[in-house]
């Protein structure tokens, strides 16, 4: 069992190092030039539908023509606007978005993320390094239950970090929601796991240690 909080802890990082080219409704400068890309397959050719882009005073400053992203039928343009501000466009396609363009302060977001990723950490190295009582059967049990409790916390704390990165525009897309829908999974199936596997092997240490005493073992 030594190997899973390893396992958990190389699973946990994963997350930071995942990034993105979709432009998003609060974007970073730093993350300019972006793509913006339709949620839905138009019926002509991108090519015959333009999209035309506002600056936060009404004003347009730029008419593009769509392109095709790839080999999908989905349109794109891409955003390379660097002035701070709020962006309004404008689709042929009779469809509008927003784009918010600013310096992210992203300080407070990696204080939090990091000040999370440490507790979990922590959590999930205890049962390596603490023996909790010397009664064999309940010291697995309550390492057993570290562990789910480790998982749990874990799988909160990746709500969070997805959404304090998204308020602070690092980033987040559709790709990196879909990713969490299936890391929580694995989270729920590893508490499964983890909740049968305590119940076996405590039952299983605590015949042993009760043919123990029956032997005068002990």
């Amino acid at each position: 069992m030594r190997i899973l909080p390893l396992i958990i802890l190389i699973i946990l990082l994963i997350p930071l190092v995942v990034s993105y080219e979709e432009c998003k409704r609060i974007t970073p400068s730093k993350d300019i030039p972006c793509r913006v890309t339709t949620t839905w397959t138009p019926p002509n050719s991108c090519s015959t539908y333009e999209v035309t882009i506002f600056n936060q005073s009404g004003n347009n400053i730029s008419t593009l023509s769509l392109g095709n992203y790839g080999d999908t039928s989905y349109c794109i343009f891409n955003f390379s606007f660097t002035e701070e501000g709020d962006y309004h466009y404008n689709r042929t396609t009779a469809d509008t978005g927003n784009i918010l363009l600013q310096e992210a302060d992203n300080m407070t977001s990696l204080s939090v993320t990091l000040f999370i990723l440490l507790i979990n950490i922590a959590i999930f190295l205890l049962p390596i390094f603490v023996k909790f009582t010397e009664n064999p059967v309940l010291n697995n049990a309550m390492k057993k239950m570290v562990y789910i409790l480790g998982l749990v916390f874990l799988a909160f704390n990746t709500t969070i970090i997805v959404s304090l990165a998204e308020n602070a525009g690092l980033g987040v897309s559709t790709e990196l929601f879909r990713y969490q829908f299936f890391f929580l999974w694995g989270i729920y199936i590893s508490l499964i796991f983890l909740f049968f596997n305590l119940v076996v092997t405590t039952v299983q240490m605590w015949r042993v240690e009760k043919t123990k005493k029956r032997m005068g073992e002990r």
